[in-house]
């Protein structure tokens, strides 16, 4: 008997951006400040916290001279983003859409419930 393995849904996969932003908040820093300190557009930096651009090395050293994290850090945290989102993918286009949520578990459950009911003429 094969094995279903569903994997990680793509909404459950955290961004390196997301990394930074919190990092913005525990260290009460704008993203302004950051991008100077960086040394890269504030622009693109919201783009990464967004995550709509990855952590290049040139950036990551940026940040490493700016936040004093080390640069394999975020590298090896957009690395592993990557893996897992492409993982996810895959899973998703061998396995079908198993990541997204059923509508209200109480519906499903009333629709086979009524269902049942139906075949047993039973009324609810």
């Amino acid at each position: 008997m094969a094995r279903r393995k569903l994997g990680i849904s793509t909404d459950l996969i955290i961004h390196p951006g997301e990394t930074i932003s919190d990092i913005l908040v525990d260290r009460n820093i704008t993203r302004s400040e950051l991008s100077q300190k960086a040394g890269i557009s504030e622009h693109y930096l919201n783009s990464i916290i967004k995550g709509k651009r990855n952590i290049s090395k040139n950036t990551a050293i940026g940040l490493e001279r700016a936040l004093g994290v080390s640069r394999t850090f975020w590298l090896n945290l957009q690395a592993n983003y990557n893996e897992e989102l492409r993982s996810a993918r895959q899973n998703k286009n061998y396995y079908g859409n198993y990541h997204k949520p059923r509508t209200n578990p109480l519906t499903y459950i009333f629709r086979h419930v009524k269902t049942f009911a139906t075949k047993l003429s039973f009324t609810l």
